[in-house]
């Protein structure tokens, strides 16, 4: 707890730094407290913490104390496009997008909100660089707002007041700033205090770099056409790949190439590549297309521990050609190139990914035997997201979920023993697996 009030202490002073907004269910399970400062959310827990000695009551404040303190030194900038005034209702902060909500109203967010059956520490340890410059903790679109602009925030990236209040909202497991719809860890193990974690590493352990959209591929979940940036975009992302090699960070995370684009077609993600000579490790992303025996030699011996990850979608030629518009034989040649040097240990992990839809569900069980053969670590299955590509009609169409509940067919599929096995991943799927055994077998 240490650690955390340093971490808070400039949001709101030193004098009245708090740990974190906690209810009766962890204040009944705390024994000792030594030199902490509590902000304790309702009376009967303020009560309860008085009486087992773990503050005085000089220890407190209240929020409107707290909010007036911090309208003192905070500057609230206007955010464009919102229509709700500035407010210290906290069901009326809970309407409005997490991405408008000022400051002051993240706070009241993180503090107030109840906390979540959720074990997630990712926030804090990956980051997403997109292409627009803004950090995010996990990554966009799970997450409803981003730390802060690489070009612009640069000096305090990760560590100003909007990333310190988002952190926090791990640390009391509030998560108020995630679409949950998305977490693949909503709904898991239940919390308990002593899982509460209020270590926060100063560089996070992964860092995926999104910079660039550039593809040679144009996968009709993901773009509707081929992507070609303009100069003023070429140059934005220069911009931003220059000052992430002039960062600190590429020297103490893992780095992933790439979030976005194809890690093998763009410039940017090559001259990253090359700048990493204080690390002996990396991960790569990418469709495969590319990734023949020339590329492989931009990594090996360079690096000494390589993972890879190859997003497929298919096993047929006519379902990849027409899901992704790739080339199909130069695909295959390169996956038999990867399965036989994860075989000799010099790829560290093998993944496949499969984004799960209408046109290759029937493929999806001769995909585990694929992957088997060329000795995949993980194979994980996903469902389709739409990121604009699709009206709402095609893509609960090409989705196959509805309501909660799996299509019919993809159900039966997804019963079948092979999806089983240790090294497949269909975790995405479990609670509409769930639902649909109650709506297809009762």
């Amino acid at each position: 707890m240490d650690n955390l009030i340093f971490y808070l202490d400039t949001i709101i002073g030193k004098e009245i730094a708090f740990v974190l907004g906690i209810n009766y269910q962890f204040v009944s399970k705390i024994e000792k407290v030594e030199n902490k400062c509590l902000f304790i959310q309702e009376e009967k827990d303020i009560e309860l913490a008085l009486k087992k000695g773990l503050v005085r009551g000089e220890d407190f404040i209240s929020f409107d104390e707290l909010y007036d303190y911090m309208d003192q030194f905070v500057r609230e900038i206007e955010i464009i496009g919102r229509k709700y005034p500035r407010t210290r209702d906290f069901e009326k902060i809970n309407q409005i997008y997490n991405g408008h909500l000022y400051l002051t109203e993240m706070l009241i967010k993180v503090l107030f909100s109840k906390p979540k059956d959720i074990n997630c520490h990712e926030i804090t340890t990956k980051y997403n660089l997109d292409e627009n410059g803004n950090l995010w903790g996990c990554c966009p679109g799970w997450i409803q707002k981003p730390f802060g602009n690489f070009l612009f925030d640069y000096d305090n990236i990760d560590d100003n007041y909007f990333a310190r209040i988002i952190k926090l909202s791990q640390i009391n497991k509030t998560f108020c700033f995630c679409d949950l719809t998305q977490c693949r860890y909503y709904g898991k193990p239940e919390i308990d205090y002593k899982d509460l974690d209020f270590n926060i590493p100063k560089f996070p352990l992964q860092l995926t770099v999104s910079i660039d959209r550039k593809c040679n591929l144009r996968c009709n979940s993901c773009r509707k056409e081929f992507y070609v940036a303009s100069p003023e975009r070429e140059k934005f992302t220069r911009d931003i790949t220059d000052r992430l090699i002039e960062s600190d960070i590429l020297n103490h995370t893992d780095v992933l190439l790439a979030g976005q684009g194809e890690v093998f077609y763009s410039e940017n993600y090559d001259k990253i590549l090359k700048s990493l000579t204080k690390t002996d490790k990396i991960k790569i992303l990418s469709n495969g297309t590319l990734f023949n025996e020339e590329k492989w030699n931009l990594l090996y011996p360079k690096f000494q521990e390589i993972h890879v990850s190859i997003s497929i979608d298919a096993l047929s030629k006519d379902t990849y050609i027409k899901l992704r518009h790739g080339n199909y034989d130069d695909l295959m040649k390169n996956l038999d190139m990867l399965g036989k040097l994860r075989k000799e240990g010099k790829i560290e992990q093998l993944w496949f990914n499969f984004v799960v839809q209408k046109e290759n569900m029937n493929e999806m069980i001769d995909f585990v035997k694929f992957a088997k053969d060329h000795f995949v670590d993980k194979l994980q299955f996903t469902k389709l997201n739409n990121w604009g590509t699709m009206t709402e009609e095609e893509y609960l169409d090409k989705c196959l979920i509805i309501d909660n509940y799996l299509n019919y067919d993809l159900y039966q599929i997804l019963k079948n023993p092979i999806f089983q096995e240790k090294f497949v991943d269909i975790e995405f799927f479990h609670e509409y697996m769930e639902n649909s055994k109650k709506k297809y077998e009762q």
